[in-house]
């Protein structure tokens, strides 16, 4: 899916979703009955709080973006990079739920929407991307996980990322084999794809609550000629990241941003995810041949002596 968007379209720049829902409705809600806001008022502050937790991730990766090599990197700037990956992933989780929030609004009960064949349509398609973050969330949650820092080097190139860390059955502490395990060995996620990959698919995400709304019934009234702007400014500064990843994400579907503002009469925002051009040509990871630095940033529990490491062999 390829999705662009021009300040100069009638909706302007902003997902498919957030310019249906803040057009006035022609249909039926039953938000009231699930204890809800407005739809809209869901969507908006569902994404709001997303907003606010990439430019966390941002902020927090400045210090990474100014250094010339990786001795310069100080391992204390790792605490509130990974603080705001935690909350940015818990947000991105409970968006998935605003979404079903706002579906609920055009229900009269939770069980007719849940049994409806478009919803469940929506909801096998979002898997793909849901699955992987709920199972993120649920083992910091529930299993006493913890997000660990990354730094992988070569030359004046530095790429920090982070891993879930999890317990491998000889009771050492690595990377969650069940995350980060495949033929590539114990692997790591570098921020520069992640945050690219978390923002497309917001925007892939709502395209597809866009379909289903239509598919139930969820109508509007025709556009009023307003314009609903949200996260180009986010988006040109995900898309302004480096684009060197680890050397596994080269085998994964791999997100393509573009904004052409200042140069272009309209602003344009480009999203792609996969591995098709543009996005083919739209990154570089190193070889697993080549030799690179790795740092990785532990805290100890007083009691494990046994830890693995990511691209270690």
């Amino acid at each position: 899916m390829v999705i662009t968007l021009r300040e100069s379209d009638p909706e302007g720049i902003c997902p498919a979703s957030y310019s249906r829902l803040a057009r006035q409705l022609n249909a039926s809600l039953f938000n009231l009955n699930h204890g809800l806001r407005h739809p809209f008022g869901i969507y908006g502050i569902s994404l709001g709080k997303c907003a606010g937790r990439f430019e966390d991730v941002i902020k927090a990766l400045d210090p990474f973006l100014s250094v010339v090599n990786s001795r310069q990197v100080r391992a204390e700037w790792f605490d509130p990079l990974l603080d705001a990956e935690e909350r940015l992933l818990y947000s991105l989780e409970e968006h998935f739920d605003d979404c079903f929030s706002v579906l609920d609004c055009f229900f009269v009960e939770t069980n007719m929407r849940k049994s409806n064949g478009h919803v469940k349509g929506f909801a096998k398609r979002l898997r793909p991307y849901s699955k992987p973050i709920g199972e993120l969330v649920n083992k910091l949650k529930h299993k006493n996980a913890r997000l660990r820092g990354i730094l992988l080097s070569q030359d004046s190139e530095i790429v920090p990322g982070y891993f879930l860390e999890g317990i491998h059955p000889d009771g050492s502490i690595g990377p969650d084999p069940s995350i980060h395990g495949g033929p590539f060995g114990l692997t790591a996620f570098s921020f520069f794809r992640d945050l690219r990959r978390h923002f497309v698919n917001l925007f892939v995400t709502s395209t597809y609550l866009a379909e289903v709304l239509d598919q139930v019934g969820a109508k509007t009234c025709p556009d009023d000629g307003s314009k609903h702007t949200w996260g180009a400014e986010l988006g040109k500064q995900v898309a302004a990241l480096p684009t060197t990843y680890y050397p596994n994400e080269v085998e994964l579907p791999n997100p393509w941003m573009e904004y052409a503002g200042e140069e272009k009469s309209t602003p344009t925002l480009t999203l792609s995810l996969g591995n098709t051009a543009p996005c083919a040509k739209s990154f570089r990871a190193w070889p697993r041949t080549s030799e690179f630095e790795v740092r990785v940033i532990y805290r100890g529990d007083s009691v494990t002596r046994s830890f693995k490491l990511p691209y270690s062999g």
